[in-house]
């Protein structure tokens, strides 16, 4: 007897924004069937596409609704397992093509959805990355397409349009490049979030790079455990929901005197400090530049605040202290990742061990003296 794949009753819903998030999980492809080869023969695929367990891509029949979804067959042991992918078989949602990345592992497919009104049309877009290897699952929603216009009052003949956003998307390895496209009164310009790289790695969809529109150009983002340089300030609240940010409390968090100047707040979660972040100038105001990490819950390239300076030095024994000439503290930075460490001290009670050079007057690192001091703050710079 022939077995039939389940018919599809599910409804997706996205909300649209210009904003992508940062890391998305895999999620497991449930097992809707399980069979042996000779069942797999008589699979009737029905309306689906179906990927072979060796990642062959089969197309399905002429007249099927590709909307429905598309199928997913791997192999355990000598059983078969049957996964479906369901995109939603609503009459508003119309499936992509499905693309393959170079090295075979991963297939991006595409869904979109449309909405309408007067002088406005807009098109969202769901993203759909599947690991062959895992049967595994992610899924980004972002604009596909979005355009405004206005009409003349008195013919009501539709003029020219009056803005624009457009987002191309490409999967090569495990990489997902995002880039938009933005136009007001039919002249580009730049968009709020003009493009971005995903990394697949570790279970997860992560974000990596964003896109530099004044040097055209794609440069690395930089975490501070889960906050990244570029981000929205509505990103941290994300991240954050029962915490506030303090635009005055920079003092209160000891700051000053190297931070009271600064334009940035004091991220908090609940009663705790996390994290104080600075932010850009111009158009990207609202975007993270800076990051200064007080919680030790925020992990940087292995170490956190209240990591010892034995236990940074055993990670990073090239690491060489100086004297911060501004504020008096000491620090030292790390090339990679690219951060700064910094210990909140005085003359009185320095990690450090210095001479001063005679010729500049400065002092030099010679060794540590307080092995078990506890590092106060780390700093992540935007590129």
């Amino acid at each position: 007897m022939k077995r039939t794949l389940p018919t599809l009753f599910l409804l997706l819903l996205a909300s649209v924004g210009y904003g992508q998030a940062y890391t998305i999980p895999f999620e497991p492809i449930g097992v809707d069937d399980r069979m042996d080869s000779a069942g797999l023969e008589q699979l009737e695929r029905g309306n689906y596409d179906m990927i072979l367990p060796d990642g062959t891509y089969q197309k399905g029949p002429e007249d099927a609704n590709v909307n429905e979804g598309l199928v997913l067959i791997t192999k355990e042991k000598d059983m078969y397992l049957v996964h479906v992918v369901y995109f939603g078989a609503a009459r508003d949602w119309s499936a992509g093509p499905v693309t393959r990345s170079d090295d075979g592992r991963y297939f991006l497919a595409q869904t979109s959805y449309g909405n309408f009104s007067r002088g406005h049309e807009t098109a969202g877009m769901e993203l759909w990355i599947i690991d062959l290897r895992n049967a595994t699952l992610a899924k980004l929603h972002t604009y596909y397409y979005s355009f405004e216009w206005t009409f003349d009052p008195e013919t009501e003949q539709q003029l020219d349009n009056k803005t624009s956003f457009v987002t191309q998307v490409v999967l090569q390895g495990n990489e997902l490049t995002l880039l938009n496209t933005c136009t007001e009164e039919s002249v580009n310009v730049t968009c709020a979030d003009p493009g971005s790289v995903y990394v697949i790695g570790n279970g997860a969809l992560k974000r990596s790079m964003e896109y530099d529109p004044v040097h055209l150009r794609m440069v690395p983002l930089r975490y501070a455990g889960p906050i990244a340089t570029g981000m929205l300030l509505h990103d941290v609240e994300g991240i954050h929901p029962y915490g506030s940010m303090w635009t005055d409390a920079q003092k209160d968090y000891g700051f000053e005197p190297s931070y009271q100047n600064d334009s940035g707040s004091v991220v908090t979660d609940g009663n705790d400090p996390m994290c104080f972040v600075r932010m850009r100038e111009g158009a990207q105001a609202d975007r993270i530049k800076d990051i200064v990490a007080i919680s030790p819950t925020y992990i940087i390239g292995g170490v956190h605040t209240g990591n010892s300076c034995a236990e940074l030095i055993a990670r990073y024994p090239k690491l060489v202290l100086r004297i911060d000439p501004f504020n008096g503290w000491e620090v030292a930075d790390v090339e990679e990742p690219p951060m700064r460490i910094t210990f909140k001290t005085t003359e009185k009670d320095r990690v450090g061990r210095y001479t001063i050079d005679k010729a500049t007057g400065h002092s030099v690192f010679k060794s540590i003296a307080r092995p078990a001091a506890q590092i106060d703050l780390i700093t992540v710079h935007s590129p």
